[in-house]
């Protein structure tokens, strides 16, 4: 056995350097103490309610900082006195994540991070903790000072859409055993008085007033009084229901003195949330003025059933058909009034190709489409034709329909010549530029076979002169791209004629789609669904109703006033007039009519009477709902300004009960807007204060089992590698050492028993 003596101890001093430069080719982190690494602190230190014992900790020198809202500020060299602590800028409660995102991007010496919990964190935020220890190698330390004298630990109260008033449970800590009485008072007004020895476990309760604000407790007895503030979350806050977007920043109409309501401009759309509100009202804004990404997001709210929209048509610029392609098929009317006759006057120029190309049977459909345009204008039409192949003439030059005889005059038209349709656009634009009014409109009857030209800068030159142009392709082997894309860019409509009887039709829906809504000045009839007269006004938007939807008031020729189309507990409304009076004074001053408009909007924004409790503790906000029909339900957390604060699903807690954990630290008061499936059902005002004390079972658990890392492993190859030399030329020190001893200890007997042999052996 004496040979191996010792191995063992050698086989592991050769195995060392190995191990280290296995270590640097893999890039292992370089596992340091904890206790050597540099620390980096972090104070999560409440505005309000933290323990006294808080100021009393021993805390850094140095690289200690204090947690703000979403930032971090360092806190002077030295122990931090309590108004350091109580700051007013610190959070209700200081978030775990933002000292965790600081501690990510500080300087990778810091192996180990201190935090300094005012109160303890919730289980989700030691769930962060421990994620961020495992994930960055630094060891994590939790300094949670004792709080054995609380004075509030929790609240409790019930909300339900509708009710008046709050009934709300406080439970107090043993830190009210000082006092004698307690008391809550909001407005001057006493809501409860207790002898503190008597207060029972689940704590004082008493009920709001329904008027806002705030509850001041108030304890006093021989050693003084003690009052703590604490917001209660009143059914109706007055937060807005209705977005009004209007361009009257300063109006003041019938949504005003229904609602409580926000109004903005129409270029503040794409900065809001609609879905934060549910009804979305546009008082006369023309459809046009929406922008495109708007229009989308509103028509997906509402076929999400999210949301409820108002168009209020007040004046003839309010639109017309294709103004806004997203928004238009969710209205309950069509932007026309059912009889030509009650249109706007119309300028149109028609263009009429004559050219040889045009022969035979192409230039016959010409023609037809021709007269039978001109039998759809109405009489006080004015109208311009424009015959073109390579010259052009005017047959007529802008006459009211009236006086002209189209079927006498276009049948002697004979075809021949080349096509030039560019010039002919560019001297009818010219012409029809000198015509007065509003809506003009230019339809070209062609095959589309013409000289190459460039028709940009026509189709822009028409876009000027406020002219769409719609175009009719006549023939099998018309030039469709061409006439298509002239309609597409000039805001017409692109038709196709291979049939005498398709003309007739084409062209009055050509007549209707180009005009603005009519509107009429004169003072009509109100009347109910069952045919009561109920008011009157003296003007509104001659529209026409649309199916499916239902009109809830009209004209005496059944031109809708209010009509409106649901999408199960939300839908699209459309009042016809004005909501300040200027054309309604009469209709605003009789409260049957009033209500039937009323009672519509009401049952679009009607929210589910749901019961919702919130607890607050140290840990923040735990929401709990209650409903048997909810299948996904999700919130959203929203400041009074309407940005989101947090937004998530509820988790299922137990059959028909749902629950979410809100960790918000700034004090004040929020809205939840619940939602299940995309459809808003209910909105509850919740309140944040930060002064209660109790902790979660959850939250004690977790911060009980946390355990910080042992080692602190800082990253980076070249240690190993400095390591490796020096284990190296460790080992080979040592082994050379033991070699030179073992030849030392061995030389004398060795060249003694040399000597004998050489020396008695040979003298005997």
């Amino acid at each position: 056995m004496t040979p191996y003596k010792g191995k063992a101890p050698r086989i592991a001093f050769l195995s060392v350097p190995p191990l280290f430069l296995a270590a640097y080719l893999a890039g292992t982190p370089l596992p340091v103490p904890a206790f050597l690494a540099p620390a980096r602190s972090y104070l999560l230190a409440p505005r309000d309610g933290a323990p006294a014992s808080l100021a009393d900790l021993r805390m850094p020198r140095s690289n200690l900082y204090a947690v703000e809202y979403d930032r971090v500020v360092p806190l002077r060299r030295g122990a931090p006195g309590a108004e350091e602590v109580r700051a007013e800028s610190l959070p209700a409660r200081p978030a775990v994540e933002t000292a965790l995102r600081d501690a990510e991007a500080s300087p990778r010496a810091f192996g180990r991070i201190r935090l300094f919990c005012g109160t303890p964190p919730s289980a989700e935020e030691v769930g962060l903790i421990r994620d961020f220890q495992a994930r960055s190698g630094r060891s994590v330390s939790l300094v949670i000072p004792p709080d054995d004298r609380p004075l509030l630990r929790a609240s409790s109260y019930a909300s339900t859409p509708g009710s008046s008033g709050v009934r709300m449970s406080v439970s107090v800590g043993p830190g009210a055993r000082e006092f004698e009485l307690g008391s809550a008072v909001q407005d001057s007004r006493v809501l409860g008085t207790w002898k503190v020895p008597e207060i029972r476990s689940e704590g004082i309760r008493f009920a709001t007033t329904g008027t806002g604000g705030p509850v001041t407790l108030v304890f006093s007895g021989p050693r003084g009084t003690r009052r703590e503030e604490i917001l209660v979350a009143e059914p109706d806050p007055g937060f807005p229901r209705v977005l009004v977007v209007s361009r009257r920043p300063g109006g003041s109409g019938f949504l005003e003195s229904a609602y409580s309501t926000r109004r903005i401009l129409p270029e503040e759309l794409e900065d809001a949330d609609p879905a934060a509100y549910p009804l979305v009202a546009f008082d006369g804004v023309p459809l046009r003025d929406i922008p495109s990404g708007v229009s989308r997001t509103l028509r997906d709210l509402v076929e999400r059933r999210a949301v409820s929209l108002m168009f209020v048509a007040d004046s003839p610029d309010f639109g017309r058909s294709g103004d806004n392609p997203e928004l238009e098929p969710l209205l309950p009317v069509d932007l026309l009034p059912r009889s030509l006759k009650r249109l706007p006057d119309l300028t149109v120029l028609l263009l009429l190709d004559v050219s040889g190309s045009m022969f035979g049977d192409k230039l016959s459909l010409a023609k037809a489409a021709g007269v039978e345009f001109l039998k759809a204008l109405k009489p006080t039409d004015r109208v311009g034709l424009l015959l073109f192949s390579e010259d052009r003439s005017w047959l007529y030059r802008f006459e009211p329909n009236a006086s002209i005889q189209p079927a006498r005059d276009l049948p002697s038209l004979a075809a021949g010549g080349g096509t030039d349709l560019a010039a002919a656009l560019r001297e009818g634009i010219a012409e029809v530029s000198k015509i007065a009014g509003p809506d003009r409109h230019a339809v070209v009857v062609s095959d589309g076979v013409t000289k190459p030209a460039d028709f940009r800068p026509i189709e822009e030159e028409a876009v000027r002169a406020g002219l769409s142009v719609s175009t009719i392709a006549v023939g099998e082997d018309a030039d469709r791209g061409l006439l298509e894309r002239l309609a597409r860019n000039t805001g017409g409509r692109a038709y196709r004629a291979t049939r005498f009887d398709q003309i007739p039709s084409l062209l009055f829906e050509d007549r209707k789609s180009v005009s603005r809504t009519s509107f009429s000045r004169e003072t009509q009839a109100v009347l109910a669904l069952n045919g009561e007269r109920v008011s009157r006004v003296d003007g509104m938007a001659l529209l026409s109703p649309r199916n499916p939807s239902t009109v809830l008031l009209a004209n005496e020729l059944g031109d809708p006033l209010l009509a409106s189309r649901e999408y199960r507990n939300r839908g699209v409304v459309v009042f016809a007039s004005d909501l300040y009076g200027a054309y309604t004074a009469e209709f605003f001053r009789t409260p049957r009519a009033v209500s039937f408009l009323k009672r519509r909007l009401d049952s679009l924004m009607a929210e589910e009477a749901v019961s919702v409790s919130v607890h607050e503790h140290s840990g923040g906000l735990e929401l709990v709902l209650r409903s048997p029909w909810l299948a996904a339900p999700e919130l959203r957390v929203l400041y009074p300004d309407r940005r989101t604060a947090w937004e998530g699903p509820l988790r299922r807690t137990a059959p028909g009960m749902f629950g979410a954990s809100l960790p918000l630290s700034v004090r004040g008061a929020y809205t939840a807007v619940l939602s299940d499936r995309g459809a808003a059902f209910a909105r509850v005002p919740v309140a944040v204060n930060g002064v209660f004390r109790a902790v979660p079972l959850s939250a004690y658990r977790a911060a009980r089992d946390f355990r910080p890392s042992w080692f602190a492993r800082y990253p980076g190859r070249s240690a190993w590698l400095v390591a490796f030399f020096l284990s190296s030329l460790g080992v080979t020190v040592l082994f050379r050492v033991e070699g030179a001893g073992s030849q030392d200890s061995h030389g004398g007997p060795r060249s003694g028993r040399i000597r004998g042999r050489n020396g008695p052996g040979t003298a005997s």
